[in-house]
């Protein structure tokens, strides 16, 4: 019988498979060294693309995901969500795990459930579409065992929260106050049925979160960790949105999000005058090398020579802090010394700004491809990830 995992035990479980192994490596093993085109095929759903390259692209390099991609992503979660709920429930109602699930919890299961179906309908009026609606269950011990049940719930739902934070910040750059509220409203359900499946694995207290972990620093991360754990073209059980049983709405209130939506400050856009440039960040750029095998990111600079500064946004996905981050000098292929500090993208993600030199930045902005963007770790001290900058 599966035991139920301590709250640190979670935690890893979640950080180890949402954040490790969601590396560039396996990314690319997925989309495709140039990252045309994320399939599951046909050998097992048939279904062709199951993100378009666009949005492949986006979530392993660019970090600038629109949003049509973050709401396709987020209804194929909720899609997920109801399908795989509907299926514990009507195996709880069969009487087929191994410890009987009281009838107060299975209608806890089904409220869950119900929620789930209202976020799926919400964004499916908003314009989503789900990427697939066909699952799998990756272990079988899902429908049988109670433990392996709600602790997939508890990992599951930590990464729902994570990846709807990921989609707020993103929505406010956009200038989309009313999904970002959204966004909120749905995380917090998601963190609800994290405390109660929490609750009945004994982890006692329930709510032992402070703050949610930032796991991703962006949504495409989200879909790829679905796929790596099985839940999507995996080689289990298939199941088919909405999965088994009617869904039960009749204990939910609130089905439709409301209340009033703050304005979004969008930090970071370009202004008049302004040359955009941008770098994929790959470790395999790095001279003399080696990178970090299993980090990437992605540079987004504004160069402004009449103010005297540089902004930058800086995405990355590290196995460790970042230690820095510059613009070098030297062309693609050679090693060149500092020219622009930048700031630290701790936590994966940075948007600031740097006074340099007029001179400095109009030959930056006239010959980027002299220039280059390097991320620092202490076990890569001289760069984990780098990229040449170009024109946008």
């Amino acid at each position: 019988m599966a035991t139920a995992k301590t709250q640190p035990e979670q935690f890893e479980q979640v950080y180890r498979a949402m954040q490790a192994r969601v590396s560039r490596r396996s990314l690319f093993k997925i989309a495709g060294a140039t990252g045309l085109g994320l399939t599951l095929g046909t050998g097992l759903l048939g279904k062709g693309p199951l993100l378009r390259e666009t949005a492949m692209m986006r979530a392993v390099a660019q970090s600038d995901e629109d949003i049509q991609t973050i709401i396709d992503i987020a209804v194929t979660a909720e899609a997920m969500a109801v399908t795989l709920i509907g299926g514990a429930i009507a195996s709880a109602e069969a009487g087929n795990y191994n410890r009987e699930i009281p009838e107060f919890v299975v209608e806890i299961l089904k409220a869950a459930r119900a929620e789930e179906q209202f976020h799926y309908e919400y964004l499916t009026e908003a314009g989503a579409t789900p990427l697939t609606t066909t699952f799998t269950i990756p272990d079988s011990a899902l429908l049988t065992d109670y433990n392996t049940l709600f602790s997939t719930v508890v990992t599951l739902d930590t990464a729902f929260v994570a990846a709807y934070m990921t989609a707020a910040t993103r929505f406010a750059e956009l200038g989309q106050p009313e999904l970002v509220k959204v966004a909120y409203q749905i995380a917090g359900v998601e963190a609800e049925h994290r405390v109660l499946a929490n609750y009945a694995l004994g982890v006692r207290p329930a709510n032992n979160y402070g703050f949610y972990p930032n796991l991703f620093s962006t949504v495409g991360e989200a879909a790829a960790a679905l796929q790596e754990l099985g839940f999507i073209g995996g080689t289990g059980t298939q199941v088919s949105y909405p999965g088994p049983g009617e869904i039960d709405a009749s204990n939910v209130m609130n089905t439709e999000p409301g209340g009033p939506s703050a304005t979004c400050d969008v930090p970071m856009m370009p202004v008049a005058g302004d040359t955009v440039l941008v770098a994929p960040l790959t470790p395999d750029q790095e001279v003399p090398g080696p990178g970090d095998p299993d980090a990437f990111g992605f540079a987004k600079v504004y160069v402004r020579p009449s103010a005297g500064e540089v902004c930058v946004r800086l995405s990355v996905a590290l196995m460790e802090p970042p230690t820095g981050a510059h613009v070098h000098e030297a062309p693609r292929g050679e090693a060149g010394p500092v020219v622009v500090p930048l700031p630290l993208p701790e936590g994966g993600l940075v948007d600031g700004c740097v006074s340099a030199d007029v001179d400095l930045l109009t030959d930056i902005a006239n010959n980027p491809e002299n220039y280059y963007v390097n991320i620092h770790t202490a076990s890569y001290p001289a760069g984990a990830v780098r990229g040449q900058l170009m024109r946008q």
